[in-house]
């Protein structure tokens, strides 16, 4: 598969089968952006999108594993906060 081909495909087995073994962390990091880019428009927290950029450059050898994992806690943080105000406002606290 090129990657004008991976860019276009909209079948995630496909995608998934031309990965391979689950060891080629580049590709599955490629797999992730990927899935992601779908739907960065429903991210609705930058910090949702800068993991996703971060990962990207990651599996490029652009960016550090600890860039990739300060990102990672930072959506993970707009994660709970969501959550928690998500709570707050139907009366779930």
């Amino acid at each position: 598969m090129t990657e004008r081909e991976w860019l276009a495909c909209t079948n995630s087995v496909r995608m998934i089968q031309f990965l391979g073994r689950p060891s080629r962390e580049r590709k599955m990091a490629l797999f992730c952006v990927a899935c992601c880019r779908r739907v960065e428009g429903l991210l609705t927290d930058l910090r949702g999108v800068q993991v996703v950029r971060i990962l990207e450059l990651f599996a490029d050898g652009d960016a550090t594993r600890e860039e990739l994992t300060a990102a990672e806690r930072a959506a993970s943080s707009a994660a709970a906060e969501l959550e928690r105000s998500s709570s707050r406002c139907s009366g779930h606290a």
